[in-house]
Order: structure tokens, then sequence, then C-alpha cells
């Protein structure tokens, strides 16, 4: 049995100095259990999957590729100018899932990832962890022990 760890929000637009999250237009979920594994939750109505892929198995666990190939399997059209990408959905456009294990990977998909890198790098990317918060954090939300004592 598994669980999530992890959720990735990936935005369009960079803003300098800016701490918060901002025009989200999908999450990634990641999962831990035999294998990790990645699914998308989408904000935007605009973003699609290449095919009907609804998750992922990245090459190994926390593999340096696995958050790019999330973000072009989930949403290609972020990834438009690459030249590659129109083949890659072609092959894929059946597929509900896509393993990346190095003898199941698609043919141009490395290509495709060396194509996708210079455009995920201006992409706005925010990690959450699951932290299991104690009793008085669960009324505030806060970790904070001076927002908690007049709670009470």
């Amino acid at each position: 049995m598994g669980g999530f760890s992890k959720i990735f929000c990936i935005s369009g637009e960079v803003y300098e100095n800016y701490e918060s999250v901002h025009s989200v237009q999908l999450f990634i979920f990641a999962g831990e259990g035999n294998r990790q594994w990645y699914e998308p939750h989408y904000v935007s109505k605009n973003i699609k999957p290449i095919g009907k892929i609804h998750t992922i198995i990245p090459a190994g666990v926390n593999d340096e590729n696995s958050l790019l190939d999330a973000c072009i399997a989930f949403a290609p059209k972020l990834f438009d100018s690459c030249p590659t990408l129109k083949k890659i959905q072609a092959e894929l456009e059946d597929s509900k899932s896509l393993s990346l294990v190095e003898d199941e990977i698609p043919n141009d998909w490395k290509q495709l990832r060396r194509e996708a890198a210079p455009i995920f790098e201006t992409l706005n990317v925010s990690k959450i962890k699951f932290i299991p918060l104690n009793t008085d954090q669960r009324y505030l939300g806060s970790d904070n022990k001076k927002d908690l004592k007049n709670l009470r």
C-alpha cells in the first residue's frame, strides 16, 4: 500500500521575490509505495496530458529527470515549441500510463527532455511536503505556539 509524500505546484510564470503560489496550472502528486509514481491534478482546464496519461513511473526513486518528465507528460502544452513533442504525442496517443524505466522509455523521450529542459527552467515550481500536525496545530493550521495559546 502506498500514499502521497509531496505535491509539486506548477505555474507558468516566475515572479522574483514572490514566495506564494501564483497562477497554479497543475499539481503533480508524488506517490510512494512499491514504486514511486506521479499523477496530475489539473487546475487549468487548458492543460491536458499526452494521450490519456494519468500516471508516470520515473526511472528510479528521486530520479533527477522525474519532475521534468511529469511536466512533459501531464502538461505538453507548456512545451509546444519542442520539435520532438508531436512525434511523442502520436506515439503515446492511446497511452494511459508512462513508464520511464530504461528499457520501457519511448524512443525519442531523451531528445524531448533535452528540448524541454530550457522551458522547464522558466516555470515556477513549488513543493509541498506532507508534515503531520500535532493536536494543537490542527486548530489553526499553525506551527506557531503563541498563535495557539489563546485558542482554548
